[in-house]
């Protein structure tokens, strides 16, 4: 499954608005309000169009308080109908379909998600008549998926289910639900040691959080403990339980390992293969969470490189994320943004593309200071006839370089406007 377009009509802060989508990472950046929650609450509500076809899984709906409020002055008015509509495709096949609400009990109709409920219909029956059918991952992460799991501790093994059950188990439900694939890691060791089962599918879980996490390059599931653990052969080999890790290691370890789980319950027959070849949609508000600028600058390499087949949509307010980008993986809801973002430094991400002023390095405005002085001093000395007076402004040019000799950027282009003025 991958969405293409996604077309807004009376959601929440937009009146009409459509936007396109990268088919592998899409990132969202805006102010504060400008609605970069909204599209990825639209996103859920259209994915959840397909998943109104498996009926072991939730969807999500259209809220009233969704409906986009207009003011007249004197009073406040929903306006209707609320639509949001959506094209992309499934199984190599373009499909668009909308859902709406167009009364404002709020409550949703469903005559637009026919096209693709019946696809996800489809593909859930050959599902449970054990058809090795390969279903999409769909998942959405919402800024409090790190607070609420905060204090999981796994203690239950996981039950044997159907693979659209526990597939499709809260997966819109905006949380990492840590619980679920702390209880898959668990029950999968304990057969592994039990009853020999082949250790295959595990490893590409863990090696998925590894490709993600330098912190955790080895990772197995201590019963004492009770609770996933992990260190790095490159540093302190510190043995840590996922719940005592910090809060930037643990949202990025929840989330790659729940990805990464979901892969494997939902296409068994892909095997070890199931992390990248498995397509589908994740939803992530606020990517750069509680994560180091270092982290930030990789982690859409990462996800790209570690889940290759699904398509990722993510706010931030990271530049060190917005600087890692290709310009076609850009929406700016503050402004068009038609620059190449390879290569921009952080101040000029910052506030040439996100539009955050703030005050130049005290080296930049060093620099500024000189540079205006030279070229006045250039253009004093141009215009005079008096040979001393040259002299002494060729002089006082020289003293300018000297601070900034291991520049050779700077010093080349202000040398190269003394030249064609001066001569030398």
């Amino acid at each position: 499954m991958n969405i293409q377009q996604i077309s807004l009509q009376n959601f929440k802060c937009f009146e009409r608005q459509e936007f396109d989508l990268n088919p592998q990472f899409t990132i969202l950046i805006g102010d504060n309000g400008k609605g970069k929650s909204a599209i990825l609450d639209a996103l859920a509500i259209s994915i959840g169009g397909f998943l109104q076809g498996i009926d072991e899984a939730q969807t999500r709906w259209i809220q009233r308080d969704e409906i986009r409020l207009k003011d007249f002055g004197e009073n406040i008015e929903r306006q209707l109908p609320v639509v949001i509509t959506t094209t992309g495709k499934f199984d190599d096949k373009e499909v668009t379909w909308y859902r709406s609400v167009e009364t404002l009990s709020g409550s949703n109709t469903s005559r637009g998600t026919k096209s693709i409920a019946d696809l996800a219909k489809v593909s859930a029956a050959k599902a449970r008549n054990g058809e090795e059918i390969t279903l999409p991952v769909l998942v959405n992460y919402a800024t409090s998926r790190l607070w609420l799991n905060k204090r999981i501790r796994s203690r239950k093994t996981q039950a044997k289910g159907s693979r659209l059950e526990l597939g499709y188990k809260d997966c819109m439900n905006p949380t990492v639900q840590n619980k679920y694939f702390l209880q898959w890691i668990k029950t999968y060791e304990l057969s592994i040691i039990q009853k020999q089962k082949n250790a295959d599918a595990l490893n590409a879980v863990k090696h998925a959080i590894s490709q993600c996490v330098e912190e955790w390059d080895v990772i197995f599931y201590d019963f004492e403990e009770d609770d996933l653990v992990g260190y790095s052969t490159h540093g302190t080999k510190e043995q840590l339980p996922f719940r005592l890790l910090s809060d930037g290691v643990r949202n990025m370890i929840g989330m790659i390992a729940d990805i990464a789980y979901r892969c494997m319950i939902l296409n068994p027959h892909l095997g070890s293969e199931s992390i990248v070849q498995t397509p589908g949609v994740v939803l992530i508000d606020e990517l750069d969470l509680h994560l180091h600028p270092s982290w930030q600058k990789k982690v859409v390499g990462d996800l790209k490189s570690t889940f290759p087949n699904i398509q990722f949509v993510a706010s931030t307010h990271s530049p060190f994320i917005v600087q890692s980008l290709k310009s076609d993986e850009l929406i700016n809801l503050d402004q068009e943004t038609d620059v190449n973002l390879q290569g921009l430094g952080i101040e000029e991400i910052s506030e040439g593309v996100m539009g955050v002023s703030h005050p130049k390095s005290k080296v930049f405005t060093e620099m500024e200071k000189v540079a205006t002085e030279y070229f006045l001093l250039v253009k004093q000395g141009e215009d005079s006839k008096d040979f001393e007076e040259i002299e002494q402004i060729k002089e006082r040019l020289d003293e300018l370089l000297i601070p900034f000799s291991e520049d050779p950027a700077f010093t080349a282009q202000l040398k190269m406007e003394r030249l064609a003025k001066l001569g030398n």
